[in-house]
């Protein structure tokens, strides 16, 4: 694992050979579970893949992932997402861009809000080629009616994941997550623009096990490709045989 500085920040990155695509994972400093968890996980699962892994550490969720602001559960969210992807694309991708040549393609990757932002994202940037959004905070209000209205930008890949106790809970907008992930799919495989989605089930509530759901909504995105790759020389061919 090695430290960049991107814009006088400091963020983790791990590079597992000389192409493949590069994955920012948008993380807080006070979560425990980063990237050397996270890339650990992935060699775990399946190591036979090329990428890059950068994390970015962001503080203050609630304030600088929320996609417009809002007071709800005793929580205030200031809105301020519109200025975190900014910084993305006007600072983090064209220094990723400079000084890691060869990796061309960038998939956003998050957890809880953070997952709720990489999928926010997609509608308003066509920079990303897919996103990983792990028990994304799909309860937010009026998201029901903002995916409801919007469209991707860009043909994309899309993982969402949720633990199967999530929607348990006597918390009635808590309790939409699971309502409004499903929700999502179902919107996505009917936009023009979406590659491909799924939705993954784990055991298991909030917290459990995030370092491996975040690896296992990379190693969907490396394995999709893979396939979308194949499929691609397979339809040439016959193409050529004709």
């Amino acid at each position: 694992m090695q430290h960049i500085i991107i814009d006088n920040r400091v963020c983790n990155l791990f590079i597992k050979g000389e192409k493949g695509p590069v994955f920012l994972h948008i993380n807080e400093p006070s979560i425990p579970v980063g990237a050397l968890q996270i890339t650990e996980a992935l060699e775990q699962i399946d190591n036979s893949y090329e990428y890059i892994f950068v994390e970015i550490l962001i503080n203050d969720w609630d304030k600088n992932l929320s996609p417009w602001s809002v007071k709800t559960n005793n929580r205030v969210f200031d809105g301020n997402a519109p200025l975190t992807l900014n910084w993305l694309l006007n600072n983090v991708i064209p220094y990723l861009k400079n000084n890691f040549t060869g990796h061309e393609e960038f998939y956003l990757a998050g957890y809880s809000l953070s997952g709720l932002f990489a999928l926010w994202s997609l509608y308003n940037t066509d920079i990303f080629n897919g996103i990983i959004c792990c028990s994304g905070s799909l309860w937010f209000p009026k998201w029901d009616e903002f995916m409801q209205n919007n469209h991707l930008r860009k043909n994309s890949m899309v993982y969402l994941s949720l633990g199967g106790k999530e929607e348990k809970t006597k918390n009635p907008l808590m309790a939409s997550v699971g309502i409004n992930t499903r929700k999502q799919l179902s919107l996505l495989k009917n936009d023009i623009l979406l590659k491909s989605a799924t939705l993954e089930m784990n055991p298991g509530g909030h917290f459990a096990d995030t370092a491996f759901r975040v690896a296992k909504g990379i190693r969907w995105i490396l394995k999709e490709k893979e396939f979308c790759l194949l499929s691609k020389k397979q339809k040439n061919n016959k193409i050529k045989e004709q």
